[in-house]
């Protein structure tokens, strides 16, 4: 993986410009990793954290997750700057601590529930996120729900991001790429779905 130098260099030519109050993304993610390099100082030494990493990280919570997700769905969008956020984002989550919970929630937005009835399995080529919290469903009241078991034989490959960045209290974690889950039933009246992570 690239310095951190040569790393901002590659975002500043490819993030999108999301203005937040004035400033664009580049600069917010590059002052999010210094101000939270200040207050959290202990947290960065005990994972071992890199700048990038943490630059990376705050896109994954914030509003331009998507531009890392979305070559997952449309390989065309893949580039430089997408594929760095990729290693640097799995290096992350392989330094942080994995989630013990048993259950995850989910709200999403973008599937029809008429197709998870009508297969076993959901294959997830990108970064699940998830929440340890079923608040969730309160928060975001629209999209199918998702109740997800954790794994039965090993450890989850979901990691508690919200350990080390609690965003608006979701109690974010990330499921590691490439990841199946079974579709133990589709609730089409209540629109859930609930799956066991394998």
């Amino acid at each position: 993986m690239m310095e951190y130098e040569e790393f901002l260099a590659l975002a500043k030519k490819y993030i999108q410009n999301r203005i937040w109050v004035g400033e664009d993304s580049f600069n917010t993610y590059k002052n999010c990793v210094e101000t939270y390099k200040k207050d959290h100082l202990d947290v960065i030494e005990q994972y071992g954290l890199t700048d990038s990493e943490l630059y990376v990280m705050f896109m994954m919570v914030t509003k331009n997750y998507s531009e890392i997700q979305k070559q997952f769905f449309l390989p065309f969008s893949t580039n430089a700057f997408t594929k760095e956020c990729t290693s640097l984002f799995d290096a992350f989550l392989n330094k942080i601590p994995q989630s013990r919970n048993a259950v995850f929630y989910r709200v999403d937005e973008y599937q029809q529930i008429g197709n998870l009835d009508k297969q076993p399995f959901l294959y997830c080529n990108h970064y699940l996120t998830a929440s340890t919290s079923p608040s969730i469903f309160a928060m975001r009241p629209n999209g199918i729900k998702f109740i997800i078991n954790k794994r039965l034989i090993g450890n989850s490959k979901a990691h508690e991001v919200f350990k080390i960045y609690n965003a608006l209290n979701e109690y974010q974690v990330n499921f590691e790429r490439n990841r199946k889950f079974r579709i133990d039933n589709v609730d089409k009246k209540d629109k859930s779905v609930y799956l066991t992570e394998l």
